[in-house]
């Protein structure tokens, strides 16, 4: 996470910078507890892997944890591929909503597979000005 020189935050990833990225890639990078199901599962990757990762990085950012975690990194592995991430009662509706969203494991069901807009427009960001 970078600020701006406003102090707007930029959310940025220089592990696997690319100027093109295929139409789906199969490289495996990244931070093993935000890895996205079909990285994982190496079934091929667009970019709502990247989707995925906000939504880990929302649910980590407000539980203080990953949504996904364990002892051993196959263990992480098929939680992440497998189980459902917990969200915690605690959270909002709208919060709830945008995770359960983000956190899908098919990524053309996953919030923003069609668009930006998508997420943009999730009645979470409501009080955002996204301009």
């Amino acid at each position: 996470m970078l600020l701006d020189k406003r102090g707007y935050l930029k959310l940025t990833d220089f592990g696997l910078s690319r100027f093109k990225l295929a139409e789906k890639d199969v490289s495996v990078c990244g931070t093993p507890e935000y890895l996205a199901p079909e990285i994982i599962q190496k079934s091929g990757h667009s970019k709502e892997v990247d989707w995925w990762c906000l939504g880990c990085l929302i649910y980590e950012m407000v539980t203080g944890i990953p949504p996904f975690s364990a002892s051993s990194r196959s263990e992480l592995f098929s939680k992440i591929v497998e189980d459902d991430p917990k969200i915690p009662v605690y959270l909002s509706f709208k919060l709830k909503s945008l995770l359960e969203g983000l956190l899908k494991k098919s990524p053309k069901q996953r919030l923003g597979s069609e668009s930006a807009d998508d997420i943009k427009n999730h009645p979470w960001f409501d009080k955002m000005d996204m301009d």
